[in-house]
C-alpha cells in the first residue's frame, strides 16, 4: 500500500522538515507573543498613563487661563460700568449747569 502526502516519503524526510518548521514557527510565535506583552506592558500601557495626565494637566492649564482671562474681563466690565456711572453724572450735571 502507498501512503498519500508525507507518508508517502520512505525515509520521512519531508515530515521531519515539516515538523521541525512547525515547531521552529511554534517558538518563534511564543517569541513575538512575548515580545508583544513586553511592550504592551514596558512601552504602550505607560505611554497611556502619561498621555492621560498629560490630557488632564493640559485641561487643566487651558482652564487656569480662561478662568484668568475671564476674571480680568469682568474687573474691566466693573470698571467700565464704573466710568459710564460717572460720565453720565457729570453729563447731566453739565446740562444742568448749562440750563441755569
Amino acid at each position: 500500500m502507498i501512503g498519500i502526502g508525507f507518508e508517502a516519503d520512505d525515509g520521512a524526510s519531508l515530515l521531519n522538515t515539516f515538523r521541525g518548521l512547525q515547531r521552529e514557527s511554534i517558538v518563534q510565535g511564543e517569541a513575538h507573543k512575548a515580545l508583544a506583552k513586553d511592550l504592551a506592558t514596558l512601552v504602550v500601557e505607560p505611554f497611556k498613563d502619561w498621555a492621560d495626565k498629560h490630557a488632564g494637566r493640559v485641561e487643566g492649564a487651558k482652564r487656569g487661563l480662561l478662568d484668568g482671562r475671564l476674571s480680568v474681563y469682568e474687573q474691566a466690565l466693573v470698571e467700565v460700568a464704573k466710568l459710564q456711572s460717572q460720565y453720565h453724572t457729570k453729563t447731566r450735571k453739565a446740562d444742568e449747569a448749562e440750563d441755569e
